[in-house]
Parts: structure tokens; sequence; C-alpha cells
């Protein structure tokens, strides 16, 4: 398996490569090559604009619920034969990454565990990744690494400027 050089996804099969990078189709390969590799001045841009989102409103509730930053929420359901797990990343305050991430625990304990195998694998997994994501405060001085990248992409599409 490998990992998107662009989005960061698990590709299984396929893929496409170029330049010695893989990507997952056509359109991630268009948005790894338009970004393109990070310089200085642009590094420095995504580390002051990674403050700038850490300290504004939140995009969730508008208020100042804490730092704002990447929260992600982690949830498993199942039936049966089948059984889907996934991680949804959201930009918010704290404490709307801690509801959401409560939510995904709710519905993970209650669905996730109805799958052989994955699910009784998978669910204890998903709603541990939860409880941490609520109970500890991962970066509590600085962005983390994640909404460092999301600066950085933001800066490489142009959608900051300088100053």
């Amino acid at each position: 398996m490998a990992v998107s050089a662009a989005c960061k996804a698990v590709i299984v099969f396929g893929g496409k490569k170029e330049n010695g990078q893989t990507f997952c189709n056509r359109e991630c390969w268009a948005n790894g090559a338009l970004i393109g590799p990070p310089t200085p001045e642009s590094e420095a841009m995504a580390a002051a604009h990674a403050v700038q989102i850490r300290m504004g409103s939140c995009p969730v509730c508008g208020g100042h619920g804490g730092p704002v930053d990447i929260h992600a929420s982690h949830v498993a359901m199942s039936f049966v034969f089948f059984t889907r797990w996934y991680s949804e990343p959201r930009l918010s305050c704290r404490r709307c990454g801690a509801k959401k991430q409560l939510v995904a625990f709710g519905a993970t304990l209650m669905l996730g565990w109805w799958g052989l195998p994955w699910g009784l694998l998978v669910t204890p997994v998903q709603l541990v990744r939860n409880v941490l994501g609520i109970t500890v405060n991962r970066s509590p001085t600085g962005p983390s690494p994640a909404l460092v990248e999301l600066a950085r992409e933001r800066v490489a599409r142009g959608l900051v400027g300088p100053g």
C-alpha cells in the first residue's frame, strides 16, 4: 500500500505514479502538481497563517471555545459482514471538536460492534481515539502539524498572500 503524495490517502490498488510520487487519481495528481515544493518564504507564510488561524474565531460556532485547530473524530459502523471506519478532521475550537468526537463516540459505541470480524476489532480502537481526542490537549502552545499542513496548502494555492 502507498500513501498519496498530495492528499495523504492510503492507496490500496492502482494510483497514478509521476516523478517518483504516487497519487490517488488524476485529480489528486493535478492538486499535487499545483502545490509544488515548499520554499523558505512559503514555509514562513504558512507558519504565520497557522498561528493566525489558531488565534482566530471558530469556523463552526463563531466563538472562542479555545484555540482553533484540527480535531479528528473517529467512527466505526458495522452490519454483519460489512464494517466501515473512518476519521473526519475538522477545523474548529476545542469545544466544538470535543462535541463532534463525543457524537462519533456514541455512534461508534452503538453501531460499531455489529460486524464480523472487523467491527469487533476496529470499534475499540476508534472509541479510544475519540476519548484521547476529547481528554488530551496535544498542542497547548502552538498549532498542530495538521494545522500547519492546512496553512501550507492554503499558501501554496494562493489563498493567503504576504502580509
